[in-house]
């Protein structure tokens, strides 16, 4: 199995540059394309082995929901989500709206995920975590916030792997996240605190 690196320099090497531009990929030539989509169908089935070709074919499909994803993404952007593919800790490769999620820099990790939620009400700890409360986090603290309340670690762990689970199935489904607030003012607790999914409906409405 390549390493990421070479995953990354094998899709720089494809357009002939550094992928500093933003340039969708639909706007190179179609004989272009047609490599990268080729490139990118050889990279994961290197990653992920027979669950790519048993779920997608072993041969690059030009017309399908793929090769229309990856020709709207640029080739940094595409590099990105092969990173992502290649920590990932699903036993199956992403379906389509998770890589795009995570080549346009969304973020499902769990770790980055987990310390989101259990740190929720103090900006602080976030801020010097580098965290930030995003759409995703905010999706899945309206389905766990009330139980992650009180839960161990362990339970938090569990709670926070099943919300990411629910969120897959959202964005599987091409459903959108909604546009809850995310600047919240910071409650003056301790660094693991509660969540109030009253007090959190109250500002997703508001």
């Amino acid at each position: 199995m390549q390493p990421i690196n070479q995953i990354t320099q094998t899709t720089r090497l494809l357009v002939g540059q550094e992928p500093k531009q933003k340039q969708a990929i639909k706007q190179c030539s179609t004989k272009k394309q047609e490599a990268i989509v080729d490139r990118f169908w050889l990279k994961m089935a290197e990653i992920w082995g027979h669950k790519w070709g048993s779920q997608y074919g072993a041969n690059a499909n030009y017309d399908g929901e793929w090769a229309e994803m990856l020709l709207s993404l640029s080739m940094q952007e595409i590099a990105r989500g092969l990173e992502a593919e290649k920590r990932s800790e699903d036993k199956w490769p992403s379906p389509v709206p998770v890589f795009r999620k995570n080549a346009e820099g969304g973020s499902l990790a769990f770790n980055e995920i987990y310390e989101t939620c259990i740190y929720w009400g103090n900006e602080s700890v976030l801020e010097r975590k580098g965290l930030s409360r995003t759409r995703e986090c905010l999706f899945i603290m309206s389905l766990i916030g009330a139980d992650i309340k009180t839960a161990t670690t362990k339970q938090a762990e569990i709670l926070v792997r099943s919300g990411i689970n629910q969120l897959k199935k959202h964005l599987e489904m091409g459903n959108e996240l909604p546009d809850f607030l995310v600047e919240i003012d910071e409650f003056p607790q301790g660094e693991k605190v509660g969540f109030s999914l009253a007090a959190f409906n109250e500002l997703a409405e508001g």
